[in-house]
């Protein structure tokens, strides 16, 4: 037997729904873990030294700063590849940045800025409220 039209439209919106909710789930978990590390993190000033280049999942370029900093209270320099990669990089060579560490492993350590900490949790948000009201359109269709 043959599956009905509202069936299908039915698993559409429940698919939609449910991805939705993972979707905002997993921003705001995301988007709350970045403002925990920021608020405990201690800052210092760092610099861009390098931007490289490497190839993502679907092949798209992704360009990730890297970024010397030094900790307070520390002699040693300390250097990291800072994450997400975006694509086109909001930095250059030589730009100066703050870099939010922990002070008992400044290994890691994240830039303070908009598209390093908030863009992705944002987007993922945005996505998940998206498919949340093309479910819910879905089923007000099917009524």
């Amino acid at each position: 037997m043959p599956i009905s039209k509202n069936a299908l439209k039915r698993c559409s919106a429940a698919f939609l729904i449910m991805g939705g909710l993972a979707m905002l789930f997993v921003g705001a978990w995301f988007g709350i873990a970045n403002m925990n590390f920021v608020n405990q993190a201690e800052r210092a000033p760092g610099i861009v030294t390098k931007i490289v280049g490497a190839r993502g999942a679907r092949g798209m370029m992704l360009y990730y700063p890297i970024v010397q900093f030094q900790p307070i209270e520390r002699s040693a320099s300390f250097v990291f590849k800072a994450k997400p990669g975006l694509w086109p990089s909001p930095f250059d060579n030589g730009d100066q940045v703050v870099v939010a560490y922990d002070a008992d492993n400044p290994d890691d350590a994240r830039i303070i800025s908009f598209w390093m900490l908030w863009f992705l949790p944002g987007a993922t948000i945005l996505l998940g409220l998206g498919c949340l009201l093309a479910g819910r359109d879905t089923l007000r269709k099917i009524v």
